[in-house]
């Protein structure tokens, strides 16, 4: 399975597993069963779970058959469900989410299950694409172009290059070019995919990569960013950001490697698997919160399922 996030992510058949996350993979499971038998999920939770039970080696035979029952309306596929967002205040119809991130979850998990729904799926999206060839949703947000998060602008346009195949290469020809080059790791992991996928020129070096990969260095491992270059464009200032703090991501990281693997950076990229095996030993599976400011409360948890397998297929490369 490769994942626009996890790349390398081991099938059952060869994944190896410490016995902690093999723990916390299993009890994940069984909480996003309950949520989605009980009909409050999301398109993420769906994901998550097939993924567990994938590398788990658990029957994923159903999920697909539940994921379109609950999440999919005349082939269109929805973020939440109504049951979902009655948990959150004033969400009120924002569960009628449909954008790139649904598609692609509905192409993927059809992909996985053998079925190829492309032509369906090339059809919905083809609204989200822009004359530039980039993929984002203007409905979901008006955010200018020039403001959007390059990570976020370059995942979407993966996503939608992976539905569309060979077709997206006239699309894509000159737009990953146009978009700055990002201090993001995971944002430059997304531009490398794309440039790979249209046989276009690398359009970074190896002296690049490094100086990506030391300035995103958390105390183990790989941050996405750092979090010490924050600004708010508006203001010009650092008071809204300046007490955030870098902490290690095992997705983050797992890019990283990928990016020092394409470049080769051999050593750059075991110095990264050995310092994860450090983190390992100094969190388990209890991977660091982001902390925003003085706000006591972790800005959402610290290990995820998607973390998690990336921790794995880190630890047993």
């Amino acid at each position: 399975m490769d994942h626009v996030l996890l790349p390398s992510l081991p099938n059952a058949s060869n994944t190896a597993f410490d016995a902690q996350i093999e723990k916390y993979l299993s009890e994940e499971v069984k909480k996003l069963e309950s949520a989605i038998n009980a009909g409050s999920c999301s398109v993420s939770m769906f994901i998550n779970l097939f993924l567990a039970r994938t590398v788990l080696n658990i029957d994923n035979s159903a999920i697909l058959k539940d994921f379109e029952k609950l999440l999919v309306v005349n082939d269109k596929c929805f973020a939440y469900t109504k049951e979902y967002t009655e948990q959150l205040h004033n969400f009120d119809n924002q569960y009628l989410q449909n954008d790139i991130y649904t598609e692609y979850a509905h192409w993927f998990l059809n992909k996985c299950c053998g079925e190829d729904i492309s032509e369906l799926k090339a059809r919905n999206i083809s609204g989200f694409i822009h004359k530039n060839g980039l993929t984002y949703n203007n409905e979901n947000s008006d955010t200018e172009l020039k403001y959007r998060m390059r990570g976020e602008v370059l995942l979407q346009t993966l996503m939608s290059a992976e539905i569309l195949g060979e077709s997206s290469k006239e699309l894509l020809s000159d737009s990953i070019l146009s978009v700055p080059k990002s201090p993001y790791i995971s944002a430059e992991y997304f531009r490398f995919k794309l440039t790979k996928g249209i046989q276009q020129d690398e359009v970074s070096s190896q002296e690049e990569i490094c100086a990506l990969i030391e300035n995103c260095k958390a105390i183990h491992g790989l941050a996405d960013f750092n979090a010490s270059q924050k600004f708010d464009d508006f203001m010009g200032t650092k008071k809204r950001t300046e007490r955030d703090q870098t902490v290690f991501s095992p997705i983050a990281t797992l890019h990283g490697i990928y990016l020092c693997n394409a470049h080769g950076l051999t050593e750059l990229s075991k110095s990264l698997v050995d310092d994860v095996k450090l983190a390992y030993e100094h969190y388990g599976v209890m991977l660091p919160n982001f902390q925003m400011r003085d706000i006591v409360v972790p800005f959402g948890p610290g290990a995820t399922v998607s973390e998690v397998l990336a921790l794995n297929t880190i630890l047993f490369q």
